[in-house]
């Protein structure tokens, strides 16, 4: 009976049963986001000021606001964040697109051992692209509509887990500088870069070989598809969105595909697993420069994403730059 309410609760909520007002006086979470959050929280030292923040999420004050952490890797704050972040892109951002208009792009960048250098890793690749696409408008105007809306992911794995990778991850990890020799426990964390891409007078081949010609050389590391024809634009953006800010802190977690995220999200909720979490000291890394360094969710323009990725950002169509 627990698992068919807990089960219920989780439909009434997808289901579009409650408004967005009624949702927000929801103070509990599922069953296995509350797992994850106390995880989280159990990840952190006591006196960590993310975790005091974390204590105090989901509260409701006299006047039924609820108060929210901001803390990127809390389910509460990462599920809010995600709907915002849909919204922008399905009803502002792509409004007017089809499918034709769009592509899904993956850019991956050399791996890290550790988070000392990843900001300024991150940084760097986005004055590339900036310089890189301004470069671009000034040779060829069908570059004028282009427009990039990006967030970036960090992957988590262990120098160990090389071997079971497919060939052509292999091959891509090879060309981004992957260590050659560490201990088998030892984490790696390869960042890359999501985006829907509003192609504007080009074709997805064009932008896929300007990139790889130019800035970003490695094999495999750039990767544009077009949006899937049998499903409406606005249903794809969602999937992709959803995908690109997808929450998974666990060893264990399969990728499905980024087009037809939201049915293999649902079928994975379904299934009774356990659970195969990060080890504490990487969760604690993880926070410390999501929250420390990178401001948690937001910082001028930029949009912090919660799940594997600090940012999401935009680049607008007729603008070389990225708004200040």
């Amino acid at each position: 009976m627990k698992t068919s309410m807990e089960q219920l609760q989780a439909d009434m909520m997808t289901k579009g049963v409650f408004t967005r007002h009624e949702r927000r006086q929801m103070k509990y979470l599922t069953k296995a986001n509350e797992a994850q959050r106390h995880y989280v929280k159990a990840a952190l030292p006591a006196n960590h000021l993310a975790r005091g923040w974390m204590e105090a999420c989901g509260k409701v004050d006299c006047h039924g606001n609820i108060d929210y952490c901001g803390v990127p890797l809390c389910p509460r704050c990462h599920m809010r964040e995600r709907a915002v972040q849909t919204g922008k892109a399905v009803k502002k951002i792509f409004c007017d697109a089809v499918n034709e208009d769009l592509a899904f792009a993956t850019i991956l960048l050399p791996p890290q051992l550790n988070f000392s250098g990843m900001t300024d890793l991150v940084e760097n690749e986005k004055r590339r692209l900036r310089t890189f696409i301004d470069r671009q408008r000034k040779k060829d105007n069908r570059w004028d509509d282009f427009q990039l809306l990006g967030w970036w992911e960090i992957d988590r794995m262990s120098f160990g887990d090389y071997e079971t990778c497919g060939r052509n991850t292999k091959l891509a990890l090879d060309a981004l500088g992957f260590p050659l020799m560490e201990a088998e426990d030892k984490t790696i964390w390869p960042p890359h870069l999501h985006a829907i891409v509003r192609k504007g007078g080009l074709t997805t081949e064009e932008i896929a070989s300007a990139l790889r010609k130019e800035t970003h050389t490695a094999k495999y590391q750039v990767d544009i598809q077009p949006f899937r024809a049998h499903r409406d634009a606005g249903d794809n953006i969602q999937n992709i969105v959803r995908y690109c800010l997808k929450f998974r802190i666990e060893c264990d977690y399969k990728r499905p595909d980024a087009q037809n995220f939201i049915e293999a999200e649902q079928a994975d909720e379904a299934k009774p697993t356990v659970r195969q979490w990060w080890p504490a000291a990487d969760v604690r890394a993880y926070v410390d420069w999501l929250c420390v360094e990178r401001s948690g969710f937001s910082a001028r323009s930029m949009q912090r994403r919660p799940s594997h990725a600090p940012a999401g950002w935009d680049l607008p169509k007729h603008e070389r730059e990225l708004p200040r």
